[in-house]
């Protein structure tokens, strides 16, 4: 665990996203934002989705200000997801992410994950600042992309960039 510069910023609510890591040998990974800050990335292994659930709750906890609106815990709502909507709604609100689904932007992107990616761009574009760590500037940079038939955007397959940089981007 690898705390950042935790000073909270204000008017500015609590997001998890949360990558469970459901099967094989990635890493569960679950960062923790507030505004243009990451304050922790936490990572951990060989958990099943109970754990993870729980474990994200206990994440949000640590972060969470009575006097704030529940944090906003980004995971894919099947498995995981389902799992921390269980959780107390002050602390969490869960917003189920399928990065197969379409896009919001269905012009410019051929699913979410595409979009969610470019968005990383954007948010760094917008002042966000990434921790002086080297494997996740890594694994931002890692995936390649190319354009549909359309002229939208399509990042590789999670597959692809597995196999040429030997791990999974968390």
């Amino acid at each position: 665990v690898e705390l950042y510069d935790s000073t909270p910023v204000p008017n500015s609510q609590l997001h998890l996203g949360v990558d469970p890591a459901r099967f094989g040998d990635d890493d569960a990974c679950i960062v923790v934002r507030r505004g243009n800050k990451i304050l922790e990335i936490v990572t951990a292994s060989n958990l099943d989705n109970v754990q993870v659930a729980e474990w994200a709750v206990e994440v949000a906890k640590r972060y969470h200000h009575s006097s704030e609106g529940p944090a906003l815990v980004k995971v894919d709502g099947i498995g995981v997801g389902s799992l921390v909507h269980s959780a107390p709604e002050d602390i969490v609100r869960v917003l189920d992410v399928t990065s197969s689904s379409v896009a919001n932007d269905e012009e410019s992107y051929t699913n979410l994950r595409t979009q969610l990616w470019f968005g990383i761009n954007d948010w760094l574009k917008d002042g966000g600042v990434l921790p002086d760590d080297d494997k996740l500037i890594a694994d931002v940079v890692s995936a390649n992309y190319d354009f549909d038939a359309r002229g939208r955007y399509r990042v590789e397959k999670k597959s692809e960039i597995k196999r040429r940089i030997g791990r999974s981007p968390d």
